[in-house]
């Protein structure tokens, strides 16, 4: 019975598992590439953003329904206001 097991207990590492230490180093690299990426300390030190566009409807079947106007207004860390619309805007608050 034991040898009839051995085959599953045997098996060899993962080549492309990495050390816990080694990864929590790689993930604060990244990190420090992508908040200077972003603007380093001034990306750091953001309160507020706000950002407006158009996002695409999509139907059920996939095909593509319309556009519909929006503006996003961040107050960090936890108050989001999107409005959709030009002329009557539709508001959403979210404070998380």
């Amino acid at each position: 019975m034991a040898i009839l097991l051995l085959p599953l207990a045997a098996r060899a590492q993962n080549p492309d598992m990495v050390a816990p230490e080694a990864s929590a180093a790689r993930a604060k690299q990244i990190l420090a590439q992508l908040i200077q990426a972003m603007g380093g300390p001034l990306y750091l030190d953001m309160r507020e953003r706000q950002c407006d566009g158009r996002r695409a409807a999509i139907g059920h079947n996939g095909a593509l329904a319309g556009y519909v106007q929006f503006k996003d207004s961040w107050e960090f860390p936890d108050k989001n206001r999107t409005d959709y619309g030009r002329a009557r805007p539709q508001t959403r608050f979210w404070d998380t």
